[in-house]
């Protein structure tokens, strides 16, 4: 990732999103989960990024369909402004969904 591709590389996920993100993470039996007692603790209002780092295709040692293992970092309610970071297990077709960092500093801009 260079710094003219952070803009669209890194996306930006809601408490819903990321919510999806970790319950899916669980359902496909990635080997990067995150636990569920977290999503309690994010923020309503909080931005959660969600960083690919490489493309990945096995889980618990077996092959499986590739998705990305991303950096993830997390807005919690006690403290907004320090994320926490996690790594997790992302299908592709999902992270596609989810605003690039560059869509989602246009809608904070209006």
């Amino acid at each position: 990732m260079t710094p003219e591709t952070i803009e669209t590389e890194v996306r930006v996920a809601s408490p819903a999103e990321m919510t999806g993100l970790i319950r899916d993470a669980k359902k496909e039996d990635f080997n990067r989960q995150i636990d569920e007692e977290v999503i309690a603790k994010f923020s309503p209002t909080g931005i959660n990024f969600v960083i690919p780092t490489l493309v990945h295709e096995n889980k618990g040692g077996e092959p499986t369909e590739p998705h990305y293992r991303c950096r993830v970092l997390l807005s919690f309610k006690d403290e907004p402004t320090m994320p926490r970071e996690y790594w997790l297990d992302v299908q592709i077709k999902n992270f596609d969904q989810l605003r690039t960092l560059k869509e989602a500093k246009t809608s904070l801009l209006k």
